[in-house]
């Protein structure tokens, strides 16, 4: 018989604590890889998020253009009707002024 057939309180000790510090192993394991899969589910959430805000601004840049065109073509509008107006009144004017020399 060898050393190893034989039992012994220490032996069995140390299979005890070897199985007490596997347990402690495997929860820290268990601990770990549920972290990670909470971090897995935050970062999918951030990346959804991300992604809803990046199609958020994309639309609202597109909004931004086409109201400064609006804002662009309605300046225009402003300025030829200031301009009409305003040859509509020189012309009243110089009608007036014109037909008082003339009478």
């Amino acid at each position: 018989m060898s050393r190893f057939d034989t039992p012994s309180p220490l032996r069995g000790r140390v299979a005890f604590l070897s199985l007490i510090i596997i347990s402690l192993y495997q929860e820290l394991g268990v601990s770990i890889l549920s972290d990670l899969h909470r971090q897995r589910e935050t970062i999918a959430h951030a990346h959804d998020t991300l992604h809803g805000t990046d199609d958020a601004l994309a639309s609202a840049r597109r909004l931004l253009g086409t109201m400064s065109r609006r804002a662009s073509a309605n300046k225009a509008i402003a300025g030829a009707v200031i301009a009409v107006l305003t040859a509509a009144v020189l012309l009243v004017l110089w009608a007036k002024v014109f037909r008082s020399m003339n009478v």
